[in-house]
């Protein structure tokens, strides 16, 4: 499931909560923010990175929260 604020909760067949991503983020090497986003295709989670114009390279580090 996609939050309104890009993060995304993982849950299991029984829709217990497994765990997460924090919301997304992206920097180029000037230090700019760059736009980013998830979507879910079927089960797979994809970063779409908005690079054009970007310097760089540009970093984006997904985090994953496990559930305790």
């Amino acid at each position: 499931y996609v939050h309104e604020d890009g993060s995304v909760r993982f849950l299991d067949a029984a829709g217990t909560e497994v765990g997460g991503i924090a919301a997304p983020w992206a920097m180029d090497a000037a230090g700019a923010d760059v736009p980013t986003s998830y979507t879910l295709e079927g089960t797979t989670l994809i970063q779409r990175i908005q690079h054009a114009g970007a310097t760089y390279p540009v970093l984006a580090d997904p985090w994953w929260v496990p559930v305790v």
